[in-house]
């Protein structure tokens, strides 16, 4: 049985600000500047309780309440929001073991909610005639899964599941007149029906690979936007390959590759993308010393889709030069052998600042 309090603060306060010279004196340009002000907080409590009966069965189930509160300000326009909202999220997990098969059935609701990007409304433009900002007004969405899996041999799994996706947001391309606008609006729900299968060996003794498949239908509902949703479908698959190099087991040469095949989702197709990622990771001194070189996105693919709205389609080709190098250096103080129990807390709330 466990039980626990969760409190975060989430805040941002950006003063980026331009002035126009006139008559030698620098007089503020609100249009342009970027003065934005947000504050979030975050009220969690949570239970579980975790049961095993026999041999074969597991189970644990959970409850968890969330109250946030939410404040944004724009000192350019004077407008300012504030909103609070609470919500329960609820999970139950069971499992049968027999042998090397694994049976299980879960059930989760979780929250996504949106970036600082997603909710600062300053104006990004691209050229004269197209800017793109946020929304300050953007609301969280929420999901609901219901899974059903199986594992055999901890080597191969398999799954199918049912998504519930509701109050979903993205970023949404206006058109005024010649001029393009981009902002983020909550628009869809979506009903995602799929399957995942992944298959682990290794070959060889210093081949290790993992090939996984992907795949869903989707049912959307739009709203807020003129636009018919596409029959949605989606099918990836990933190839990764680990060789070990030496016999002591400290060298290693990766090699991975993932492919999306064309799919729709929403209002939007996207084309064909695959990605190709290699490196090297070396370890030294007793394994104390780890050193990582990876080059990304080697065929430096471009992403690619179309967008249809009831009075007009658009298209796009997105080449970010995308190829990437990256080197990474890990050293460990200390003596690596004796474990330390510890409770891992995720503060996903970090990630939302970009």
């Amino acid at each position: 049985m466990e039980t626990g309090l969760k409190f975060n603060q989430f805040k941002n306060s950006t003063d980026l600000q331009y002035f126009n010279i006139i008559n030698n004196q620098y007089i503020p340009d609100s249009q342009r500047a970027n003065l934005f002000e947000y504050q979030e907080e975050n009220y969690a409590a949570y239970f579980s309780y975790a049961k095993s009966f026999g041999e074969h069965w597991e189970t644990k189930a959970g409850l968890r309440y969330e109250n946030t509160q939410a404040k944004s300000f724009t000192p350019s326009t004077h407008l300012g929001n504030h909103y609070n909202y609470g919500q329960w999220f609820p999970s139950a997990f069971v499992s049968y073991k027999e042998n090397k098969n694994v049976f299980s059935l879960s059930y989760s609701r979780r929250i996504n909610r949106p970036s600082m990007s997603n909710l600062n409304p300053f104006r990004w433009y691209e050229n004269p005639y197209s800017y793109s900002s946020g929304n300050p007004l953007l609301k969280p969405s929420y999901i609901n899964n219901l899974e059903l899996g199986y594992t055999y041999n901890s080597k191969f799994s398999t799954s199918i599941y049912y998504l519930k996706l509701k109050n979903g947001f993205g970023q949404i391309s206006l058109l005024d007149g010649i001029s393009q606008i981009g902002t983020y609006l909550n628009y869809y729900d979506n009903n995602f029906y799929g399957f995942n299968a992944s298959y682990t060996d290794k070959f060889f003794n210093f081949w290790e690979a993992s090939l996984s498949v992907n795949g869903s239908l989707t049912d959307s509902k739009i709203y807020n936007i003129e636009a018919e949703p596409q029959k949605g479908h989606s099918v990836s698959y990933s190839f990764n390959n680990t060789f070990t190099l030496n016999k002591n087991k400290t060298l290693f040469f990766f090699l991975n590759y993932s492919q999306d095949l064309p799919y729709k989702n929403v209002n939007s197709s996207f084309h064909n993308f695959s990605n190709l990622n290699s490196g090297i990771k070396v370890s030294l001194m007793e394994k104390q010393l780890q050193i990582n070189a990876t080059v990304t996105n080697i065929f430096a693919q471009k992403f690619r889709g179309d967008v249809y709205f009831s009075d007009n389609s658009q298209h796009f080709n997105n080449y970010w030069d995308g190829r990437g190098f990256r080197l990474s250096v890990n050293y460990t103080l200390g003596n690596n052998k004796k474990k330390v129990s510890t409770k891992s807390i995720n503060f996903e709330e970090k990630d939302r600042a970009q």
